[in-house]
């Protein structure tokens, strides 16, 4: 998306091929910066390029695996070297460990009077996929015996369901995910491979996430 008018020139670009779920919402202005980060399980990419009071000013905004989010700045134009100063204290062109929340940039640089300009963005939560342990083996040693699943209390109208590769469901659960300990009707089921379903709220059928899981005792 290129958007051009008399007192901004911004460039954003998208990089999808790193990305399973992308910038869910994007709002520029002459003085702000917003982006609305949604996790994934993948790398989060957005750049942002503008100019203003004589700077070109890149910000890139990242996330991966559901941790805290990272932002960087590349400036052009002015004089350098720059002055970078976060809104939470850091100094320089890089930043991690970035909670949700509001930040801003304020960059300055070595003319004389020097020229500075700010940039705010804008960190939420970042919300993670449901993760899906691949094996468990549950064999009574107190070790791997249920089947791990991440996340999933983020999503309390989930349907999970598990089959036979015969198709038939073995296991259901809803709502509350108690760990399963590879038993259908109170006994224990075949070493196997099965296959899930995960749809994260019940009756909405297109998000969802498929897979198989094996038991091992």
């Amino acid at each position: 998306m290129q958007v051009r008018n008399k007192s901004l020139h911004i460039l954003y670009y998208f990089f999808p091929l790193l990305c399973r779920r992308g910038v869910d919402a994007l709002t520029l202005k002459i003085t702000r910066l917003k982006i609305i980060l949604i996790g994934s399980l993948a790398t989060l990419w957005g750049e942002v390029t503008l100019s203003q009071n004589s700077f070109t000013i890149s910000v890139n905004t990242y996330a991966y695996d559901c941790q805290l989010a990272s932002a960087a700045v590349h400036v052009q134009g002015g004089v350098p070297p720059y002055n970078i100063q976060w809104s939470y204290g850091a100094i320089g062109d890089t930043v991690s460990s970035l909670n949700a929340g509001n930040y801003s940039i304020t960059i300055m640089d070595s003319n004389n009077p020097p020229k500075d300009t700010v940039v705010n963005f804008v960190i939420n939560e970042l919300v993670c996929k449901a993760t899906f342990n691949n094996r468990f083996t549950p064999n009574g040693d107190g070790i791997n015996d249920t089947w791990g699943i991440g996340n999933i209390r983020d999503y309390p109208n989930f349907l999970l369901q598990v089959f036979d590769r015969w198709g038939q469901l073995v296991h259901t659960q809803r709502g509350q995910y108690i760990p399963w300990d590879g038993t259908h009707l109170g006994l224990k089921i075949p070493d196997a491979t099965y296959y899930y379903i995960f749809f994260y709220e019940e009756g909405k059928t297109k998000n969802y996430e498929k897979g198989s899981v094996t038991i091992v005792r």
